[in-house]
């Protein structure tokens, strides 16, 4: 497991999974990493649900990166795929919309496009 995730909130001081899936996938995290190995965060503190947020973006492209290694495409190649299949484009202009533009709900879709296509490749994520 590379990626993750996860929601916490701030409870008697501290920061706690917000729910049990939550913490269990920080746990499983946690478990698998050895000793002395590094890992880089990204926090982002939740204005409105809606928003989107810097975990996501980071999230869609570190999948969009395995599904190009994983196809032989380049990078940039496969996030046009991404974005085509989770319908982020432009009726107006047929461009893409970019990723900082799209709301929370937009940018589930487009994990759950990145999730079903390393899925027909036989990449689980």
């Amino acid at each position: 497991m590379q990626n993750i995730s996860v929601r916490f909130a701030k409870h008697g001081g501290e920061l706690k999974p917000l729910t049990v899936q939550d913490g269990a996938k920080y746990f499983e995290f946690r478990k698998e990493l050895a000793e002395g190995e590094e890992i880089e965060l990204f926090i982002t503190k939740i204005e409105n649900e809606n928003d989107a947020t810097a975990g996501q973006i980071a999230k869609i492209h570190a999948m969009i990166r395995d599904l190009a290694r994983e196809t032989g495409n380049t990078f940039d190649e496969m996030k046009v795929t991404v974005k085509e299949k989770a319908g982020l484009i432009n009726p107006a202009s047929k461009e893409c919309v970019s990723f900082a533009k799209c709301n929370k709900k937009e940018l589930s879709d487009a994990i759950q496009t990145c999730i079903e296509i390393g899925n027909f490749i036989g990449y689980y994520f």
